[in-house]
């Protein structure tokens, strides 16, 4: 009998258990600079894709990226800071805000004699999500930026980390199917073994 229950368990366990899966994101950025002098100018951008199976997106390049970078001319004499918005419309179901999420990331601005450089401030915030189709959290990461005088749309790039689980799906007919036949199996045993 405890063969039998062993084998109701595990078969319990392989049907009904949640995996890890990959995580799809889709979001737009706008960015302003808090200053007084000459500062690039930043175009808002936008960003899809899926975790890998490690759990990481990497966002830059071309149509995928946090935003762009021009700088005409020198920005000697700049003076302040770069506030990044992050507005993650999905996955769906986050905290607090269920429809989309937004990110805030600052940067000291530092200005050299051939170089605008923002350095981002590490934010550690986990966000969590939780719809229909999964349930976990994720982390956002902006890399730091050089801008030089003459650089026209250059991206700025960072990484989504992201852990979650499918929300296991009844299969009621299934369950009920291997759950009688695994009965029926354990009591023809049973009278076996009796006889």
């Amino acid at each position: 009998m405890k063969r039998i229950a062993t084998v109701i368990a595990i078969a319990l366990v392989l049907c009904i258990g949640a995996y890890a899966t990959p995580v799809t994101f889709n979001g737009t950025t706008t960015g302003v600079f808090s200053g007084v002098g000459t500062a690039p100018t930043f175009t808002g951008g936008s960003f899809h894709g899926t975790t890998d199976a490690f759990g990481n997106l990497s966002i830059g390049g071309a149509g995928n990226n946090f935003g762009t970078f021009s700088l005409a001319s020198g920005a000697t004499g700049y003076n302040g800071s770069f506030t990044l918005t992050i507005n993650i419309s999905a996955p769906g179901g986050t905290t607090p805000n269920p429809s989309s999420t937004s990110v805030f990331v600052s940067g000291n601005v530092n200005v050299g004699n051939t170089v605008f450089g923002i350095n981002f401030i590490p934010n550690p915030i986990a966000f969590t999500f939780s719809n229909n189709a999964q349930t976990g959290f994720f982390f956002v990461g902006v890399n730091n930026i050089s801008i030089h005088p003459g650089d026209s749309n250059q991206a700025l790039s960072g990484v989504i980390f992201a852990e979650a689980t499918n929300n296991p799906v009844p299969e009621p007919a299934s369950l009920v199917l291997m759950g009688s036949g695994l009965l029926t199996g354990g009591g023809l045993l049973r009278r076996k073994l009796l006889a």
